[in-house]
């Protein structure tokens, strides 16, 4: 995988190192909908992102990406509220690939390390990530805008992607 070009090391580290990750996308009416993601990763040539999530869990958001193929990510650190967010509007779905659940593990290892001094243990972590693998999907999507969203006097700053 090569890094992103669209974002600096930091923020491109920031989104696929295992938080809280959100998706939301509408419908042809715009009425919204939202799901939760398990990870987040590069495609290999570093210019889309790839978000895991569950087809059981996710079937609205799913829908509404298939109609229209726009996607909003919202990645968030909860010991911090650190939070970007990333929009694109070419959003497929696709089947998983053989490194993926490793992906997932990952992610899943990292946000309980996160949440841990929070007061959640081990088992809210393994009930939050709880799937059937073969429920899991991909969507990929090729971002077109992404935002500083932690609070604070920068959120809402667009901060990519840079050309």
């Amino acid at each position: 995988m090569s890094a992103p070009t669209w974002l600096s090391t930091d923020d491109a580290q920031f989104l696929t190192r295992g938080l809280s990750i959100s998706l939301a996308s509408r419908d042809l009416r715009h009425v919204p909908s939202l799901t939760r993601a398990f990870a987040c990763r590069y495609s290999d040539d570093g210019r889309q992102l790839i978000l895991i999530l569950s087809r059981s869990q996710s079937s609205d958001l799913l829908r509404d990406v298939a109609a229209c193929g726009e996607l909003a990510v919202v990645v968030t650190e909860p010991s911090t509220h650190r939070t970007l967010q990333v929009k694109g509007s070419d959003a497929i779905i696709t089947d998983l690939v053989a490194d993926d659940l490793a992906v997932v593990d990952q992610s899943r290892a990292h946000f309980g390390t996160d949440i841990l001094p929070l007061g959640f243990d081990s088992d809210f972590n393994q009930r939050l990530f709880a799937f059937d693998p073969g429920d899991l999907c991909r969507i990929l999507m090729t971002p077109t805008d992404v935002f500083q969203q932690t609070p604070g006097p920068g959120a809402g700053e667009r901060i990519g992607p840079q050309s």
